[in-house]
């Protein structure tokens, strides 16, 4: 199957969840989510990151592992299709931004200890959503410990995503930014993610736009 390992990747409040769930259903496909909500130290790491900011950090690396190890390699027996709402690479773009120097230097070596193995997907998609916008899916979405987050450290996690992707062209990423504001649910939005993964593109980075 051509681009079977499909990833969404985008900042906090892109949307990247809901559209990977409506997807999954329009492909009769494997889904596989992240697990954020699980995690005992995101509520306190908003409220004192710089004490909090290693052991989530690792506490995610642990749980991203043992869920792509898994799942993927689950999968793999089988000709299905896998959508996820993250990459193997996720982790490294937010310890980067929350941990010291230290401590990112032993995470780093880490990250690359346990996923050297785990399979990357075909292609990423990363949903570029202005930071106004998010802001709005935010303040929309609910979550407690999220509503004072700083638009400057969304300007940095879209930063690091994009420093990633330059570091990376052996990787195949399209950057798309959806029209309109419920663009998750749009039937037009999801045909032309459809049309996409109709394309055997080459390794880099590509901008595309919707029509």
């Amino acid at each position: 199957m051509k681009n079977r390992f499909i990833a969404f990747e985008g900042n906090i409040g892109a949307g990247k969840t809901t559209l990977v769930r409506n997807l999954a259903r329009r492909w009769n496909a494997k889904m596989f989510l992240e697990q954020f909500e699980d995690n005992p130290f995101l509520p306190s790491f908003y409220e004192n990151p710089e004490k909090y900011a290693f052991p989530l950090e690792m506490s995610f690396l642990a749980e991203r592992f043992q869920q792509l190890n898994r799942e993927v390699r689950q999968t793999e027996l089988f000709s299905e299709r896998i959508i996820a709402d993250y990459a193997p690479y996720k982790s490294l773009i937010f310890a980067g931004k929350t941990l010291d120097h230290a401590e990112y230097g032993v995470y780093k070596k880490m990250h690359q200890l346990l996923f050297q193995q785990v399979p990357y997907p075909d292609v990423v998609i990363y949903l570029h959503i202005p930071v106004e916008r998010l802001l709005k899916n935010i303040e929309k979405r609910g979550r407690s410990y999220e509503q004072d987050i700083d638009p400057e450290y969304l300007d940095s996690i879209e930063k690091g995503y994009f420093d990633f992707y330059r570091s990376r062209p052996d990787l195949v990423t399209l950057v798309v930014e959806p029209a309109g504001d419920d663009y998750a649910n749009d039937e037009k939005f999801m045909a032309f993610v459809d049309e996409l993964l109709e394309w055997n593109w080459s390794p880099g980075r590509h901008v595309v736009q919707q029509d």
